[in-house]
């Protein structure tokens, strides 16, 4: 099994979750335990496994008092 990621389904869409950790939206709705055959299935907070999720740089941007 290739590394994955497990998250909580956000208001990000699929398209845009698979973008954002370097993986295409057919390895989310081929892995079976995901449910998904449509990525308009996906409901927010649903967790979903992401096959082979590369974890994105933290964020720079953020500014702390």
């Amino acid at each position: 099994m290739p590394p994955c990621q497990r998250l909580r389904h956000s208001s990000l869409t699929v398209d845009r979750q698979a973008a954002l950790y370097q993986i295409d939206v057919e390895s989310i709705l081929a892995f079976a335990p995901n449910g998904l055959t449509s990525p308009d299935n996906a409901i927010e907070g649903m967790v979903l496994i992401l096959p082979g999720a590369v974890l994105p740089a933290p964020s720079t941007d953020h500014i702390w008092p």
